[in-house]
């Protein structure tokens, strides 16, 4: 015969299986806790992830928003100069003299000048021309130089003192301007000439006729 394994009492298997069974139930209890534990990190996780992407989605909006409010300002500003350039150019061209001018641009200074004397697109400002006639006739321009002697001889109150048109002209006559020779020929044959023979306190240019 061959020889059996002997069994083991009743009570005592049924110990062995109740162990086996709490093991188990041991086993699946720490697994569940685990996937609890895994689930809530992963739910914290999703809320982050969640939190950020609505985040970034705002400020991509507020940036898309900001840009084209940028751009719409920026079409307005060009639809406004296309405008004025289109319907009032010589509105347009006297501000952008006038912008130079006011950067010490010597020629756009006598430009200026001009418009305001004569209100060409503008009003017409002689006390206004006569101030830009005199900056740019104290960086040297010649005609700026007459016209602002010849405003002075018709009156306007450019600064001068007594004579001081004279130097002016002067400089004009030397650098091309023909009438500043005519006036100076008829201011000297009438003898209002007196820096012709004291030239004490003339500008720089005035050395050279």
């Amino acid at each position: 015969m061959s020889e059996e394994s002997p069994l083991l009492p009743l009570r005592r298997r049924k110990k062995v299986v109740d162990d086996g069974q709490t093991l188990e139930n041991i086993r699946e209890e720490k697994k569940e806790r685990a996937e609890k534990s895994v689930t809530w990190q992963d739910l914290e996780l999703k809320k982050l992830d969640k939190h950020e992407s609505w985040t970034n989605l705002i400020k991509q909006i507020y940036c898309q928003d900001v840009l084209i409010f940028i751009q719409g300002i920026l079409i307005f500003v060009c639809l406004f100069f296309l405008y004025i350039l289109y319907y009032h150019p010589s509105y347009f061209h006297f501000q952008v003299s006038r912008a130079y001018a006011n950067l010490g641009h010597v020629e756009a200074q006598h430009h200026v000048a001009q418009r305001l004397l004569h209100g060409r697109g503008i009003q017409p400002d002689h006390d206004e021309a006569m101030r830009w006639f005199k900056s740019a006739a104290e960086a040297g321009h010649p005609e700026a130089a007459y016209n602002l002697a010849i405003g002075h001889l018709k009156g306007h109150d450019v600064g001068f003192e007594d004579g001081e048109e004279e130097s002016f002209l002067r400089h004009a006559a030397l650098n091309g301007v023909e009438e500043a020779n005519d006036v100076l020929k008829q201011l000297c044959g009438s003898g209002s000439c007196p820096r012709k023979q004291d030239k004490s306190g003339e500008p720089d240019f005035y050395s050279d006729y």
